[in-house]
C-alpha cells in the first residue's frame, strides 16, 4: 500500500509539484494519526470527557465516555470502505506504458538492489539512520516521564488535540518553502530547533509544580501554557520541517522507472532511523534508574539513586545531537546540490559527490 501510494503521488503530480507530494502525505498522516490516535483516546477516557464533553453535551452520563472501541472501529471501517470505493470507480489514473507493463517483480527488485550499491543512496541511508539519535530521549521518554511526575493524562490527550491546526498549517507552509530548488534547508532549520527543544524539555519536566498539584489538585495555566507550547513548535519542528522537506527531496530524486519503491525504502530507512534507537533509550534509562547498592543487607533494602536516568539520558542527548548536526549537515547540503541524474539507477557507476 505504501509503494502503491507512493507511486500514485509521483504519476499524478506533475514534475514541478512532485515536491508537494510529502505536503500530502504529511497532511494524511496528521489527519490518520490524530483521529485514529489521539481523538480516539480523547473520548474514550472518562476522564477527560467528563471534564471537557459532559458540560457542553448533556447527554452524556456520569462515568460515560464518549466513545467506544466497538463503535470506532465499526466507524473506521466504513469510512475505509467508502474512501476505497470511492477511488477505485471515480479516480482515474494514467494508463502504464507497454515498457512499465512488461516490468516484473524480480525485474522490480534487481532493480532495488542495484539501487542500494548507488554511492549517493548509501551515504543518505547512513545520514538517516543515525539523524534522530539525539531526539529519541525527548520522542520516547518525555510524555512518559510527565505522566510519572503527575501530570493529568486528560490535559495530556488535550495538548495533542490543540497541536492539529498546527500541524495542518505548518504542513502546507514548509510544503511551500520546500518545493524550490533546496527543499533540505526547512530540514537543517527544523534539526537545530528541535534539539533546542530537547533542551528545554527536561527542564519544563524537572520544574513540575507538584505542591501546587497537591494543594489544588489541578495544574496551574502557565505552566500547562508552556506544555501546550513546547509540545505544538516541537511538533511543527518534527512533522512539518523535518518530515516534509525531506519527504520533498525524497520525490525530487526518485528515479521514474521505480518510483514508488525509491520513495518507500528511502522512507522506511527514514523511519527506522527513529524507531531503532528507542530500544536503547529505553534500557539505558531503566538501567541507570536501578538501584543497585543495598543500604540494610540485613532488610535487603535497595538504596534510592541521587540521578534520574531519563534526566543522564536527556542531557547527553544534547551534544551528541549536537554532534550529529555538524556530522551531517554538510553532506546533506553536498546531497542536495548533487544533479538529480546522479540518484538514478543508469549512474550505478557514477563518482559520489561526497
Amino acid at each position: 500500500q505504501d509503494i502503491a501510494v507512493d507511486g500514485w503521488a509521483l504519476t499524478m503530480l506533475s514534475r514541478e509539484n512532485v515536491s508537494y507530494a510529502s505536503t500530502c502525505q504529511s497532511l494524511g498522516l496528521t489527519a490518520g494519526f490524530f483521529f485514529s490516535f489521539t481523538v480516539f483516546l480523547a473520548f474514550n477516557n472518562v476522564e477527560f470527557c467528563q471534564a471537557y464533553v459532559a458540560p457542553a453535551w448533556a447527554v452524556l452520563k456520569p462515568g460515560e465516555a464518549l466513545l467506544s472501541l466497538e463503535a470506532f472501529l465499526r466507524a473506521m471501517g466504513a469510512l475505509y470502505l467508502a474512501v476505497t470505493a470511492f477511488v477505485l470507480f471515480f479516480v482515474s489514473e494514467k494508463s502504464a506504458s507497454s515498457e512499465e507493463e512488461r516490468t516484473t517483480a524480480e525485474q522490480t527488485y534487481r532493480q532495488l538492489f542495484r539501487l542500494l550499491r548507488l554511492d549517493n543512496i548509501l551515504a543518505l541511508s547512513l545520514t538517516l539512520l543515525v539523524a534522530k539519535i539525539g531526539f529519541a530521549t525527548h520522542d520516547n521518554a518525555s510524555a512518559l516521564k510527565l505522566l510519572e511526575r503527575g501530570f493529568p493524562k486528560e490535559q495530556l490527550a488535550f495538548v495533542s488535540l490543540i497541536q492539529l491546526p498546527f500541524s495542518i498549517f505548518g504542513t502546507i507552509f514548509v510544503g511551500r518553502w520546500s518545493s524550490g530548488r533546496r527543499p533540505l534547508v526547512p530540514y537543517l532549520v527544523g534539526f537545530r530547533l528541535r534539539l533546542a527543544l530537547c533542551a528545554a524539555g527536561p527542564v519544563l519536566i524537572y520544574f513540575f509544580p507538584t505542591a501546587a498539584m497537591r494543594e489544588s489538585g489541578t495544574l496551574p495555566l502557565p505552566y500547562f501554557a508552556s506544555a501546550v507550547v513546547l509540545s505544538v513548535i516541537y511538533q511543527f519542528c518534527s512533522d512539518g520541517l523535518m518530515f516534509v522537506s525531506m519527504g520533498a527531496f525524497f520525490a525530487r530524486i526518485s528515479d521514474d522507472s521505480i518510483g514508488g519503491t525509491y520513495m518507500t525504502l528511502l522512507n522506511t530507512i527514514s523511519n527506522l532511523g527513529g524507531t531503532w534507537p528507542k530500544f536503547f533509550v529505553l534500557t539505558l534509562i531503566d538501567w541507570l534508574g536501578t538501584p543497585r547498592a543495598v543500604c540494610d543487607k540485613g532488610a535487603s533494602v535497595w538504596c534510592a539513586l541521587s540521578a534520574d536516568g531519563y534526566y543522564i539520558c536527556a542531557l547527553a542527548s544534547i551534544p551528541l545531537g549536537v554532534f550529529i548536526y555538524l556530522f551531517l549537515a554538510a553532506r546533506l547540503r553536498r546531497l542536495e546540490a548533487t544533479s538529480p541524474e546522479r540518484w538514478k539507477l543508469a549512474a550505478s557507476e557514477a563518482s559520489c559527490v561526497l
